[in-house]
């Protein structure tokens, strides 16, 4: 199932447990897994940033919106990568972000 922003840059691809957030203006990729903490759920795992040579720990939480789903990336440390986005279900799947 793959969701989308309204602009196209921002993809969340759910499989399962596992999910894929790609953001082509950040140039950032988060790969992780659903899990539940003290802190609450999310999908646990690691970002990548373009601008970066190391992956970092990361959160993912998603909340229920109008008409889709509003995520945010959040690092180990509790610093914001991304968001809050609202994200569509998309209609037709999208290979890649759009650009900026």
């Amino acid at each position: 199932m793959q969701f989308v922003d309204a602009s196209g840059r921002v993809t969340l691809d759910l499989d399962g447990n596992a999910a894929t957030l790609l953001s082509s203006c950040l140039k950032l990729r988060f790969d992780g897994e659903f899990g539940r903490a003290a802190a609450g759920d999310a999908f646990f795992g690691t970002v990548h940033v373009d601008a970066s040579s190391a992956d970092a720990l990361a959160a993912l939480t998603v909340a229920p919106a109008p008409g889709g789903l509003t995520i945010e990336l959040n690092g180990a440390d509790g610093s914001a990568e991304l968001g809050p986005v609202v994200l569509h279900r998309a209609t037709t799947p999208v290979a890649a972000p759009g650009s900026c």
